[in-house]
């Protein structure tokens, strides 16, 4: 049989520092490894696609047209009322039409940020639309990126090869 204090573990001296002695390298006790019980992982979280941005929901019963009373409201001039029925409208009807219209609302209203990508979005969903196209074209030479007005030009005048405008303002970018 062992002895009594052999099965006792030994514990190792921790060295220790007395004021104004330099702390040296092999006075530092390394800590303990300790693996983790689990790794979590961020979660990925998509951002929402322009439509989950744009869109707003239409409430149970609502017949009203809504992409209709939008487009009544923006040739009426009154853009700011447009853009709630125009979102609304977007929820059921996410067509270029209603992307390049609801575009127009924002930047009638000066929202710059947000009109640009509607009429980007408009002309994702449909290549040919005239309205987004000249719209574009007109923001691009008034923000003065020739590269991107040249870009939309070229398709307006491809789509409106006899329109004066289209081919100015492709003279201009």
């Amino acid at each position: 049989a062992l002895p009594m204090n052999s099965l006792t573990p030994k514990k190792k001296p921790v060295p220790t520092v007395s004021v104004g002695e330099p702390l040296l390298v092999e006075h530092v006790v390394p800590a303990p490894s300790v693996e983790p019980a689990f790794v979590a992982t961020p979660a990925v979280i998509d951002p929402p696609t322009m439509l989950e941005r744009e869109a707003l929901a239409i409430e149970d019963g609502d017949l009203v047209d809504h992409k209709a009373e939008g487009l009544r409201l923006l040739a009426k001039g009154d853009a700011m009322n447009a853009l709630g029925e125009l979102r609304k409208g977007l929820s059921i009807d996410s067509s270029g039409d209603v992307w390049a219209a609801l575009g127009d609302a924002y930047l009638r209203v000066g929202d710059v940020e947000r009109g640009v990508p509607c009429l980007e979005e408009a002309v994702a969903v449909d290549v040919d639309h005239k309205l987004a196209r000249r719209l574009l074209t007109r923001h691009f030479l008034s923000a003065q990126n020739g590269p991107k007005a040249r870009q939309h030009a070229e398709e307006w005048v491809r789509l409106e090869p006899q329109d004066a405008q289209s081919r100015q303002a492709l003279g201009r970018a």
